[in-house]
């Protein structure tokens, strides 16, 4: 269980990251 909560996170984290990305382009 523990695993598959660090995925989750890690996965938000890169769409945190895309989407600051997006942002600094606008």
């Amino acid at each position: 269980v523990a695993e598959a909560r660090f995925a989750s996170i890690i996965f938000m984290l890169e769409r945190i990251q895309r989407l600051r990305e997006v942002l600094i382009q606008m």
